[in-house]
């Protein structure tokens, strides 16, 4: 466990309470110069030769540098505002909505990296800003408060932290690409089992298919449509959400292999029959699959739920006396109709695939009762494995919290690594 200072004194500053004796309290304006870039998004070139810095975490790239320095840099606007934070010592560009610090005074720059990026959004945005801070004023952030030791002493304090949090990178690497892996092996058993089957033993026969390949002899290999008594999509209008009761369900809404109808839009009573009337409406068992935007999502309608959907979902109602509604799941999830799905997106900016090429989709349909059984394997194994990826992923949130808790801990002297180096 990590000791404390030898001496506290108070920082006059209210979140930041006591701070080591000998520490130094002063506004961002008085530690650095601050300014915004005069580039534009258009601007950006993926082939180009410098970093562009622009409102996300992303860096893009650009055929010309404005600076050359040790800088940060963070969105000033948009969703990015408190969470996207630069550090670099090359040359760069960066976007006119963008803040770019340098010229450090007193401080390390990296040492004022860490300090901006794990404290600004947690103490200078809680509750003076919306959580979905919409633009970051200067006045703001000019007088935001750092603490700091000497400069040795800042020194020692980053050596510690690089090497801890190369650490915990490191951890955080090797458990992503465990997810990785997870989600692959996921795939492959959905893909494997709906083109192949539960029997390795069984006959097999060529599907006529070359993204589909061999399936087994029994089985049919055909369009999808012609196992479902409909397919249209939903409402081309956008939803009336005043005085809104009935929820109207898009792609942003499918989550995680569920509908997430807590935080879906709702709209009115007038416009959900006016939907109900033009179609719009699942019903419980049909499968929906995403078409605009992000494609080749689905997911099969829950019983009891009531709503709408938008013209981003396709609707597609199953012959429930041939077709299992969790087997056309997992068919549209399988690799062998992805595959033939993105050979069919058209569009650049907005990604579009339409119900005429829906329709062209083939797929593998065993016998009924066949069907049921593979659906109640995969859903077993699956459980396992979406139980390990949950678990995964909670060792990574509580990694990267870690990592935040210790950047913040050193670097406003509530814990003295000095020793630690």
């Amino acid at each position: 466990m990590m000791k404390a200072y030898p001496e506290y004194k108070d920082s006059g500053i209210e979140w930041l309470g006591q701070i080591p004796r000998g520490w130094k309290t002063r506004r961002l304006k008085y530690l650095c110069n601050l300014e915004t870039g005069n580039r534009d998004t258009q601007d950006a070139n993926p082939d180009g030769e410098y970093d562009f810095f622009v409102r996300a975490q992303k860096v893009e790239k650009i055929d010309s540098y404005t600076h050359e320095c040790e800088a940060v840099l963070t969105a000033g606007d948009g969703v990015g505002v408190g969470k996207v934070f630069h550090y670099t010592t090359d040359k760069f560009s960066f976007h006119q909505r963008v803040y770019m610090m340098n010229k450090f005074k007193e401080v390390e720059g990296r040492y004022f990296y860490y300090y901006l990026s794990t404290l600004f959004a947690r103490v200078a945005l809680d509750g003076g800003a919306k959580s979905t801070v919409d633009s970051l004023r200067m006045p703001v952030f000019n007088n935001f408060t750092f603490t700091y030791p000497s400069i040795g002493e800042q020194q020692s304090i980053l050596k510690f932290l690089d090497s801890e949090i190369r650490k915990i990178n490191s951890l955080v690497h090797e458990k992503e690409s465990f997810i990785k892996l997870l989600q692959e092996k996921r795939q492959a058993l959905i893909s494997h089992a709906v083109t192949k089957g539960l029997d390795d033993n069984v006959t097999m026969k060529p599907s006529g298919v070359d993204w589909i390949g061999d399936i087994p002899e029994h089985w049919d290999c055909s369009f999808i449509k012609r196992f479902c008594m409909k397919i249209t999509d939903g409402a081309h209008i956008s939803p009336d959400t005043e005085n809104g009761i009935h929820h109207f369900i898009s792609i942003r809404d499918i989550k995680n292999d569920r509908i997430d109808f807590q935080n879906s839009l709702l709209t009115s009573e007038e416009n959900y029959n006016y939907l109900i009337k033009t179609g719009c409406k699942p019903e419980d068992g049909d499968v929906l699959f995403s078409k605009d935007g992000t494609i080749g999502k689905s997911v099969v309608v829950p019983e009891g739920k009531d709503f709408v959907v938008a013209s981003s979902l396709i609707i597609m109602k199953v012959d429930k006396k041939r077709l299992v509604p969790e087997f056309l799941d997992f068919l549209c999830k399988s690799n062998p109709v992805q595959e033939q799905v993105n050979n069919f997106v058209r569009g650049a900016a907005l990604k579009r695939l339409s119900i005429t090429n829906i329709l062209k989709i083939f797929g593998c349909f065993p016998p009924f009762d066949e069907q049921k059984e593979i659906v109640s394997t995969l859903k077993n194994k699956l459980s396992k494995l979406d139980s390990l990826i949950k678990e995964t992923r909670s060792s990574i949130k509580l990694l990267k919290e870690h990592r935040t808790a210790l950047i913040s801990a050193a670097v406003t002297g509530k814990i003295d690594v000095r020793e630690e180096v």
